[in-house]
């Protein structure tokens, strides 16, 4: 999204709509951090001129100079990642074995999921997956994502232990869009486009 704003003005930035209880969230600007939900840094151009909403999590910045141009990134970690569960490992032979997951989210709505198992990507919130002994542990990768962020949960599974009826939560950080000055707004997986709008003389 775009946002323009007039020198001396003040904007406010937003990530979108975030209805999930966020563990860790902060804004930076051309990889430099600005300001979290624990304190404002120092240091850099916007010093005394940022602010983040602790309710919506949008940035403000105020008294708008024309150097404010660059990027801007919101970055947040949730407090509730997938739910890997090992439903069922059934021994074929002493050469194979067969693993069943299923991989949830505390919402379901718009949530689409994706396995990732030896550099092969599956689609779908349950898979049924063959492994060998000889393998060792194989890593198996569930992402959760909607159409603005997306979380992912990991666990090693072997054929010679495989385990039955556990369940893994894993908290991973990931990025809520970004957001680009030029001085404006866009949502989703918001790209924010920031420039001062400068009168000539």
């Amino acid at each position: 999204k775009q946002q323009y704003g007039r020198a001396g003005e003040t904007v406010v930035l937003s990530p979108g709509p975030i209805s999930e209880t966020l563990s860790m969230a902060y804004w930076k600007f051309n990889q430099r951090k600005l300001v979290d939900i624990n304190r404002v840094f120092n240091g850099h151009q916007f010093s005394g001129r940022v602010s983040l909403n602790q309710t919506n999590y949008s940035l403000t910045i105020q008294d708008l100079r024309t150097t404010d141009s660059g990027d801007f990134n919101f970055v947040s970690a949730l407090t509730q990642p997938p739910t890997l569960n090992v439903i069922n490992t059934t021994e074929i032979s002493k050469e194979s074995c067969e693993v069943w997951m299923k991989c949830s989210y505390t919402s379901d709505q718009d949530v689409s999921y994706r396995w990732t198992v030896n550099d092969v990507m599956i689609n779908g919130s349950t898979l049924q997956y063959p492994l060998k002994p000889h393998e060792g542990d194989t890593t198996f990768t569930c992402t959760a994502s909607n159409m603005v962020s997306e979380v992912s949960a990991s666990k090693n599974i072997n054929c010679r232990s495989p385990p039955v009826g556990m369940t893994f939560t894993y908290t991973v950080l990931i990025p809520v869009g970004k957001l680009i000055l030029s001085v404006s707004c866009q949502c989703g997986r918001a790209l924010w486009d920031l420039s001062p709008d400068v009168e000539p003389d």
